[in-house]
């Protein structure tokens, strides 16, 4: 530390991992991200996702590996293992990163999930490089139940929508459509989002 014109200056790494955050460069856009993490939860978390599996994310790290909040949401992060999405209205929706996804090489989408709130549809769209706009019929839509007390899984086949094509580049997912109901609140749960080439027998 030193002052210097009146002014305190500290260094922000030192001081922000003093604290227990995380401090990330982002040369591409010279900033940096600071992540604090809830220590509380003792979940044995990896330091990095798997790599090898493209495609698939199984929230072990502490970090949400890629995914946020978009709207009508009151939390996105990971706990014990999971990708706790807190839903505060009735058609919230989170992002994943960007990626470039072979769409001809990969069949399926294994989810893996437990809403605990009420049963609807869950919409899992998507974006192409030659079409990067939300909507339309670049979707999925899959029937799900409320009110879980467990891990349920579901398996989409990817051939059932013909706009699944060319090259992924995002996805956006709507974990409820409830629009009509903007004062739900409920908590989704994401063990897994897998892109599988086959189903393992």
């Amino acid at each position: 530390c030193y002052y210097e014109k009146g002014n305190l200056f500290v260094p922000l790494r030192a001081t922000f991992e003093a604290l227990d955050a995380k401090v990330e460069w982002i040369a591409e856009e010279n900033a940096i991200n600071i992540i604090k993490y809830d220590t509380s939860d003792t979940y044995p978390y990896l330091d990095r996702r798997d790599e090898s599996v493209p495609f698939s994310w199984m929230f072990e790290t502490r970090g949400t590996e890629g995914w946020e909040g978009h709207m009508n949401y009151s939390i996105c992060k990971t706990y014990k293992g999971s990708l706790w999405f807190g839903m505060a209205g009735g058609d919230p929706a989170m992002y994943s990163g960007k990626f470039e996804l072979p769409a001809g090489e990969y069949k399926y989408l294994r989810l893996r999930m437990k809403n605990e709130g009420p049963a609807s549809n869950m919409y899992f769209m998507f974006t192409r490089v030659d079409s990067n706009s939300w909507g339309g019929v670049k979707k999925f839509i899959i029937p799900i139940t409320g009110g879980d007390t467990e891990f349920k899984e579901y398996i989409i086949d990817l051939s059932s929508n013909e706009e699944w094509k060319g090259t992924i580049t995002q996805f956006r997912v709507d974990p409820v459509n409830l629009s009509g109901n903007a004062s739900v609140t409920a908590d989704i749960f994401f063990d897994s989002i897998e892109f599988l080439k086959e189903l393992p027998q």
